[in-house]
């Protein structure tokens, strides 16, 4: 039912007082950054090496593999900090296996996403858009997903609205990184990645 996840109507219950520890804030950014810088480079050899081969050999897979689980770590790390980070006045456990499936979902559409930079042509912009999509479709998954890991003695609501608005933002900010991304596509690599971060 609907109204089990999202708040339909004026929650009556008390609310927690909630804060965030700035510490792993601040860190969940700083993993985001050096996974974002890593995997672009790791998706830039991908390339290189996939138009300079005439056909799909095992050092593609390699290069797919690395920068899908790079990008599927960092995302998955910088999300799992960010709900440590969350801090409710009591004590929080996560459900190992549900949480585990959060990362397998996150890996699966990042490596759609990912084998999309295998193909040998150019990429064009419906290229680019649908990475943009399988990468926002695995974050939005991931994260809700990881929520129901999220064990307390509370009872846990979204807001409709809000919660579509964070769909949207994720769709958009990575249809933003993957147009800059393109626009730097001649570019050295570690420049792509720090316009990119940037």
């Amino acid at each position: 039912m609907l109204s089990d996840y999202f708040e339909l109507q004026l929650v009556t219950q008390p609310l927690l007082a909630t804060s965030f520890n700035t510490t792993l804030v601040v860190l969940s950014v700083i993993v985001a950054i050096v996974s974002a810088y890593t995997g672009t480079i790791l998706i830039a050899q991908l390339r290189r090496t996939v138009t300079t081969e005439y056909f799909v050999s095992q050092s593609n897979w390699f290069w797919w593999f690395a920068a899908t689980f790079i990008l599927s770590l960092g995302i998955f790390t910088m999300h799992f900090t960010g709900m440590l980070a969350f801090e409710i006045g009591q004590t929080v456990t996560y459900d190992l296996v549900v949480t585990l499936i959060s990362f397998v979902v996150m890996f699966v559409f990042v490596g759609l996403g990912v084998q999309v930079f295998m193909n040998k042509g150019t990429l064009s912009s419906l290229n680019y858009l649908m990475v943009a999509i399988y990468f926002a479709l695995g974050l939005g998954l991931l994260h809700y997903i990881g929520m129901e890991a999220f064990n307390a003695n509370a009872t846990l609501y979204y807001d409709p609205m809000t919660w579509i608005e964070s769909i949207v933002i994720a769709i958009l900010g990575f249809v933003a990184s993957m147009f800059v991304l393109r626009s730097l596509h001649n570019q050295h690599p570690s420049r792509q990645a720090i316009t990119l971060i940037i």
